[in-house]
């Protein structure tokens, strides 16, 4: 798979992890007459860093695909936020390091 979720991969085996994220999903009930999928996203603690606790995070979109993606990029948001400075050299450095649905007003 290509994208947010080689993304995930990659910072994640930069800092021990052996083992790729579970994906699971299922055909869901939309509105409309377009198909629609409810996506899960399941990683474990790391082995190998104890303070790296899991994650599990549930999306959907059209596709398996398409809601692996914005799973994907939620745990590395997720990730960036709790342990950008572990980060900063390798793969997950360049993400922003705030969480992109905290709403602020001015």
């Amino acid at each position: 798979m290509f994208g947010t979720p080689t993304l995930l991969w990659r910072v994640r085996s930069s800092v021990g992890y052996e083992e790729p994220p579970k994906y699971t999903w299922t055909e869901a009930e939309h509105a409309g007459s377009l198909p629609w999928v409810d996506i899960q996203i399941t990683v474990p603690p790391c082995p190998n860093n104890p303070q790296w606790l899991g994650w599990i995070v549930e999306s959907d979109g059209q596709t398996p695909w398409e809601g692996a993606q914005v799973a994907a990029l939620e745990v590395l948001l997720e990730i960036c936020q709790d342990y950008g400075d572990e980060l900063v050299n390798g793969p997950g450095g360049s993400f922003p390091r705030v969480s992109v649905t905290d709403t602020f007003m001015s």
